[in-house]
């Protein structure tokens, strides 16, 4: 992994991660993963009139 928190931080987002991933709580991860995937899912939904 990348030493540059903000490096690190642009190759999660890319991945639908945050840096909490690291917390080794599993069922917080999915959750805030599913919230993240949600919202893109929700954004590129979005049709523009």
């Amino acid at each position: 992994m990348p030493v540059d928190e903000q490096v690190l931080e642009k190759i999660l987002a890319t991945h639908f991660c945050s840096t909490g991933m690291f917390d080794d709580d599993y069922d917080s991860f999915l959750k805030s993963r599913a919230k993240l995937i949600l919202a893109r899912a929700e954004e590129l939904s979005q049709c523009d009139r």
